[in-house]
């Protein structure tokens, strides 16, 4: 559940392994509290679970398929966008950022591979497993992320 909640909190806050800066202290005040105590929710981590067991032998075809259908759908809608941002993560997660008062901008909960499992609004892609926040967070040996800023 740990590594669970690690990649939760990284995509949360979209953190990078990189140079100090004024925000990291805030940040990861943040993480540690507020955010640890959201990610740790029973139902948040077994949908992660449950994802991850969905795509556990999952082709890079496909994930190349889902990202570019997202892309078609995400101006407009359709039916895989409509299915990620109508289940409960995405629910959950849209509440969170309802209520955070303008904290976050965006909040998104990637799986393994770095498919999005939910999101509190439409991002432009549903895979991150090219982006340089889950190459720097995803431990693919162990299959295991990082907790963001360490090493």
């Amino acid at each position: 559940m740990k590594t669970l909640t690690a990649a939760i909190v990284m995509s949360v806050l979209g953190c990078t392994v990189v140079g100090a800066s004024e925000f990291d202290v805030p940040l990861h005040a943040l993480a540690e509290a507020e955010l640890a105590a959201i990610v740790a929710q029973p139902d948040l981590l077994a949908a992660v679970a449950a994802q991850n067991a969905q795509n556990a032998d999952i082709a890079q075809a496909r994930i190349d398929e889902l990202d570019k259908t997202w892309r078609a759908e995400a101006a407009s809608g359709g039916t895989l966008v409509d299915r990620v941002l109508s289940n409960e993560t995405s629910v959950m997660l849209r509440k969170l950022q309802e209520e955070s008062g303008g904290l976050y901008s965006e909040i998104f909960v990637m799986d393994n591979v770095g498919l999005n499992d939910g999101q509190s609004s439409v991002t432009s892609d549903c895979w991150q497993g090219d982006e340089a926040k889950m190459a720097s967070a995803f431990q693919p040996e162990s299959n295991t992320f990082r907790r963001c800023g360490t090493g």
